[in-house]
């Protein structure tokens, strides 16, 4: 992520390979349903953060350090919103 006087800017970037769903076809709403974690992350619930984090740190092809941390699990992902249930759904994330 990037830090300006102002702002953060976070990147979250994955590869063709992390896509559990395949191609998207003409019936798929894209990604119109995720677009309530954008209004999530400016009211400082940073679940989407969280499970960004929990995908890469789960993923085997990602080489991590020996001394990984190992952060708590928001409150709001015991019930997952739609939102980030689809989220989890896209990106094939198990809690």
């Amino acid at each position: 992520f990037k830090t300006t006087q102002k702002s953060t800017i976070v990147n979250i970037a994955l590869s063709a390979e992390d896509f559990y769903g395949g191609w998207i076809d003409e019936k798929h709403d894209g990604l119109s349903p995720l677009l309530p974690l954008y209004d999530n992350l400016l009211k400082c619930d940073l679940s989407v953060l969280y499970l960004a984090w929990h995908r890469a740190d789960t993923c085997e092809e990602i080489e991590k350090p020996e001394s990984s941390i190992e952060l708590p699990v928001p409150p709001s992902l015991a019930k997952p919103s739609p939102a980030l249930q689809e989220y989890m759904t896209f990106f094939n994330i198990q809690l």
